[in-house]
């Protein structure tokens, strides 16, 4: 077990006594292999044989698991923390506990397509390539599981296609100015936008613009909504006891934007241009 766990090693070294103070118990891997949706259907017996064979890493915050183009010979799936899917500079996705990554190098070959890394301290379970394509031929239950889990995000992505296919055209922009998405861009295409912390595997969408801040914790969330209304835009609170930052001062009630104003959201300012002529409201 220890020499499984030092393979893939990603932060830095431990003492012998908090790396057996880390180590989850047979019956904790169990209990995350059975909390995600693969192992649904798997009888507790076998899904503790497949514990048995389960590795463990630790991804301190911030930490890359693996780069796109990597090849790939394990599946991981998050027993704690935060796991952010990233292209680019965008964050597809945000997994948690029971959710599973890097499966399809291992399944159809080839390498990573996303990289992946840590949004918080992590604790990981993963298997080798050959242990999860024995795991797949002995128990079908599994590939059912896995197929169901693929067939999920292939439907997100289509309705992500169809979204950006039917799209109205924008009124106004959101610039992500700082932390990890420094660059998005993101479209404001109806009358109201939500501004917060991303989360799950849609992270934004015609109605949300959703941010990665800068550290795991933060000690307020900031969330704050973006209204059109007959060609002006007003930002407000959607906590009125925990307001967004509009060019940092701390917002009452709801305020009119301008071009080039700059709000703060989950620790992570945003850039607001209006669109039409002149750039005006």
């Amino acid at each position: 077990m220890t020499s499984v766990r030092a393979e893939y090693s990603i932060g830095g070294s431990r003492t012998q006594k908090q790396e057996e103070c880390a180590l989850l118990t047979l019956e904790q891997k169990a209990e995350v292999l059975a909390s995600s949706s693969i192992f649904e259907f798997v009888p507790e017996d076998l899904v503790k044989k497949v514990a048995e064979r389960a590795g463990e890493i630790d991804v301190p915050a911030g930490k890359v698991l693996f780069e796109d183009g990597e090849p790939g010979d394990s599946v991981f799936l998050a027993a704690s923390g935060e796991i952010e899917v990233v292209k680019g500079n965008m964050v597809l996705a945000v997994l948690t506990r029971g959710d599973m990554v890097g499966e399809m190098a291992v399944l159809a070959g080839g390498t990573r397509n996303a990289t992946v890394r840590a949004r918080s301290d992590s604790v990981l379970l993963f298997l080798k390539a050959g242990a999860l394509r024995l795991l797949v031929q002995q128990m079908p239950d599994v590939a059912f599981g896995i197929f169901g889990m693929l067939a999920k995000r292939l439907r997100k992505a289509d309705e992500s296609i169809l979204a950006l296919s039917s799209k109205k055209d924008a009124i106004a922009s959101l610039e992500v100015a700082d932390g990890p998405d420094a660059g998005r861009k993101i479209d404001m295409v109806g009358d109201r936008i939500e501004i917060g912390r991303a989360a799950g595997s849609i992270i934004e969408d015609s109605t949300h613009c959703a941010l990665n801040p800068p550290g795991p914790e933060l000690g307020s969330e900031r969330r704050a909504e973006i209204v059109h209304s007959d060609g002006s835009f007003f930002l407000q609170p959607i906590d009125p006891e925990d307001p967004p930052l509009l060019n940092d001062e701390a917002v009452e009630g709801s305020v009119e934007l301008s071009g080039g104003d700059i709000i703060t959201s989950v620790g992570t300012k945003v850039r607001f241009e209006p669109k039409g002529a002149g750039d005006g409201h």
